[in-house]
């Protein structure tokens, strides 16, 4: 019982480090997408 729990906490703070080391790589990928967002409406302005 006290395994589980003890593993759930370290899952937890592994959890916690990856979101952390992640934040910078979803803004990136944010940023990426709202690019390709504004590319993808040029091109359908330009069509029409």
């Amino acid at each position: 019982m006290t395994g589980v729990k003890r593993n759930g906490v370290v899952a937890l703070y592994a959890v916690r480090r990856r979101i952390e080391q992640n934040h910078s790589f979803d803004r990136f990928v944010k940023i990426l997408r709202l690019k390709q967002q504004a590319q993808i409406t040029q091109a359908g302005s330009r069509s029409f």
